[in-house]
């Protein structure tokens, strides 16, 4: 084979590789389940505490933290004096932030396994609270809400980052989720009238938080 045509070869081939992982990566950014860049769980941390409105020193609840990225850049802004309380319901995803904070000597991050209908976290014992592409997961949405206000003190702020519910193709309703959804996500109506009705006060939406996800913003009643 001449070197004219091996060099086209590999050019038609690092094309196609890079096509298909392009493809792969615009999958996952729509459906809001792509890993959070370095700079992007910063970004998350920081706009998500603004809109808690909670200083340094406070104690900030995550459901459902993944890789447990965010986490770190909140107790990071949190400060010394800060806790996050993390929560999550896969064992994997447990044991991997465990290890992950234990290597960081983080003792201001602490990991909880939750259930399908409670966060396992203490009452009052958060000054806010926050989940990203979390909600819409939830197969009992009004025990979630209802453990949800528990854990907030009064006055304390929840704010829930999601998707619009997308159908056909590759989108499939998670196992489990109400028949309502209308498909991979939760409307942003619907979940603010699941959130009020579990006695939590609307303070604002946030259309475009990021890529394809919005914010809705929700306080207990003092």
């Amino acid at each position: 084979m001449s070197l004219e045509r091996v060099m086209k070869s590999i050019t038609s081939f690092r094309f196609r590789a890079f096509y298909s992982g392009a493809i792969i990566c615009g999958l996952l950014i729509a459906c809001g389940s792509i890993p959070l860049r370095s700079n992007d769980a910063q970004d998350d941390a920081r706009r998500i505490l603004e809109k808690l409105r909670v200083a340094s020193g406070a104690t900030v609840g995550e459901i459902g933290g993944g890789d447990g990225d965010v986490a770190v850049a909140v107790a990071t802004l949190l400060g010394n004096e800060g806790r996050v309380l993390v929560t999550e319901l896969d064992p994997a995803k447990i044991e991997s932030m465990q290890k992950r904070f234990a290597r960081g000597n983080s003792a201001t991050v602490k990991v909880t396994a939750s259930s399908a209908d409670s966060t396992k976290l203490p009452d009052q014992c958060c000054d806010g609270i926050y989940m990203r592409d979390v909600y819409h997961h939830f197969t009992n949405p009004k025990a979630m809400v209802a453990s949800l206000y528990r854990n907030l003190k009064p006055g304390g702020r929840l704010v829930v980052i999601d998707f619009r519910p997308r159908t056909g193709g590759n989108w499939s309703t998670p196992a489990g989720v109400p028949s309502n959804r209308g498909g991979h996500g939760i409307p942003i109506a619907l979940l603010r009238e699941e959130l009020e009705a579990g006695g939590f006060r609307h303070l604002e939406t946030i259309e475009q938080w990021r890529d394809n996800l919005y914010a809705v913003v929700m306080e207990k009643p003092r």
